[in-house]
Formats: C-alpha cells, sequence, structure tokens
C-alpha cells in the first residue's frame, strides 16, 4: 500500500510543474544543474517529496496543509 501511496506523490509532483518546489531547494543548498551530483540530488528530493506525501495523513489534495514561512534573516 506504501508503494502506490509514494507513487502517487511521484505523479503528484509532476502535476502542475510542482518540480520547481524540489529545483528551489536544490538551488537554495547551492546545487547546479551543472554539479555531476545534481540528477542524482533532484531524484532523491523527488522521492522524499513522495514520501513524505504518503507519509501525509489522510489525502494531501483534499486537504492540503496551510503554508509556513519562517524568516531565514536573509534576502
Amino acid at each position: 500500500m506504501k508503494n502506490e501511496k509514494i507513487t502517487n506523490g511521484l505523479y503528484f509532483l509532476m502535476d502542475d510543474k510542482r518540480t520547481g518546489i524540489i529545483y528551489g531547494v536544490l538551488k537554495r543548498l547551492h546545487i547546479t544543474p551543472w554539479q555531476d551530483q545534481f540528477a542524482d540530488l533532484f531524484q532523491d528530493g523527488c522521492l522524499a517529496y513522495a514520501t513524505a506525501f504518503a507519509d501525509f495523513p489522510g489525502d494531501p489534495r483534499a486537504n492540503p496543509p496551510t503554508p509556513t514561512r519562517k524568516s531565514t534573516g536573509g534576502c
């Protein structure tokens, strides 16, 4: 059952250009597309997103969490 939820999480990530979340995290970590490990880290990020999607109580599509933004003190 968890594999099916992870698969659904990957489909959800790929819909509506949500992969920008993963690219944004990599950018914030100063990982550029020109680095050798970029593709591997992108895939790891997608799997982490899908796992979080699967672990979310209920259906994240029907009951999305309220976004919160923490101040980083920077730009």
